[in-house]
């Protein structure tokens, strides 16, 4: 059993496992080209939260995330990807059965 330090579960016991699928190399499609690509099809704006990143820039130093929206690392489909900021990326990390209907129905409305 992994707990950390903060005495929460880590790894397989953890609320948030996914059978190790994080550890999974991402397509070497999904590269510096291919995530300028999606920053700038959605104005370099995180699709929940609406922050840029020239916002996220200037207090973090820090881009946009490209977030696969069925969170398959190996489907690199310009219709399978958004912009998130680092808060909102952590965010759907949880419930993504719940997360991944929602940027598909967004995407499916012209949303995004």
């Amino acid at each position: 059993m992994v707990i950390s330090l903060k005495g929460k579960y880590c790894g397989e016991l953890s609320a948030n496992w996914h059978g190790g699928i994080s550890f999974e190399p991402y397509n070497p499609e999904f590269n510096g080209r291919t995530k300028a690509i999606i920053r700038e099809r959605y104005n370099y704006t995180c699709q929940l939260c609406g922050k840029t990143e020239e916002e996220l820039k200037s207090r973090y130093h820090k881009h946009l995330c490209v977030h696969h929206i069925d969170y398959n690392k190996k489907n690199t489909s310009l219709n399978n990807l958004l912009c998130l900021c680092h808060s909102c990326n952590t965010k759907v990390n949880s419930n993504r059965d719940y997360w991944e209907y929602y940027f598909k129905e967004m995407m499916n409305n012209g949303y995004a």
